[in-house]
């Protein structure tokens, strides 16, 4: 059992380090051009991972607003938001869930 606990240990610190390398990447393409819709998407999906509900919320929004169909590419991912949160056993704030649910 302690090895099991290592092992899911490890998965998410290395999970979690992917994620904050992929968001210094993101970073780094919108500050090269700010109007890259697909990077703030891209950047806001790492951000979920992360549990860090405001900047996934704010860079869902820029993609949003540059023209991405936020919905439709998270419900490719995922069936709803209620299936996210059972894969990452989190509970996502109200006003994040209802940017990514279909009207």
């Amino acid at each position: 059992m302690a090895n099991q606990m290592s092992l899911d240990t490890a998965k998410q610190i290395l999970g979690a380090t992917s994620a904050l390398a992929a968001v210094e990447d993101f970073t780094e393409a919108i500050r090269l051009n700010p109007d890259y819709a697909d990077a703030y998407r891209a950047r806001a999906q790492e951000w979920l991972y992360l549990h860090e509900w405001d900047k996934a919320k704010a860079d869902f929004t820029a993609a949003r607003n540059l023209g991405v169909d936020i919905v439709a590419f998270f419900h490719r991912m995922y069936e709803d938001v209620e299936d996210f949160e059972s894969d990452y056993n989190v509970q996502i704030p109200k006003d994040l869930a209802e940017l990514l649910t279909r009207p």
